[in-house]
């Protein structure tokens, strides 16, 4: 008598993609989700995405020494990859001895995403000055003092004046007590702040 002898399928390939899929660049402090797809000797396809092993391969920085991108092995949160910094990177999916490399991916320059002005709401006397500080706040977590590149408004120059190139960010009481919203301007954002002249 003849013996059926069935083996379990084996996985042969994976398939990596983005979700949405296509997605080939990203600003810098976007997460991107993976997913991978198993193929098996059977003709089955499977979702495995919280059955592999997620990895960064080819990671190639703009700049030398910076962090493109970290992907989550972490439950709840697996294939989800953490953007950094400017370069481009390929995601690995890895099962039992099968690896799938999804689209290389281009992380671009992190998106500005607020303007900041320090100290907040000052206030001063009469003929004295107030040094204001801009700071750029990206998508990344990063944050850059702009205080030199920002451009510098009073919306009240009978109160207050404030300086841009030489002391950038310098404002200075014109000899009437009142307020003055000090603004700056950074590559589209902006941030104010008020200040009182006793």
């Amino acid at each position: 008598e003849a013996k059926l002898t069935v083996t379990a399928a084996v996985l042969e390939s994976i398939t990596v993609e983005t979700v949405p899929a296509g997605t080939t660049s990203t600003p810098a402090g976007s997460p991107v989700q993976y997913s991978a797809e198993g193929a098996y000797t059977d003709g089955s396809i499977d979702d495995i995405s919280n059955e592999v092993s997620w990895s960064v391969v080819d990671e190639t920085p703009a700049s030398e020494g910076d962090n493109v991108g970290d992907i989550s092995n972490a439950e709840g949160s697996k294939g989800e990859l953490s953007t950094f910094f400017e370069g481009t990177l390929v995601v690995r999916a890895s099962l039992d001895g099968v690896d799938g490399d999804a689209p290389q991916l281009t992380v671009d320059a992190a998106v500005l995403e607020s303007v900041t002005i320090t100290p907040i709401n000052p206030a001063i006397p009469l003929n004295t000055q107030q040094q204001f500080t801009a700071t750029a706040n990206y998508g990344n977590g990063t944050s850059v003092d702009v205080t030199d590149q920002a451009s510098w408004t009073s919306d009240d120059e009978n109160v207050a004046t404030v300086q841009n190139g030489p002391n950038s960010g310098l404002a200075t009481s014109v000899g009437n007590a009142g307020q003055a919203v000090i603004e700056a301007s950074f590559d589209g954002q902006s941030g104010s702040s008020l200040l009182t002249v006793n």
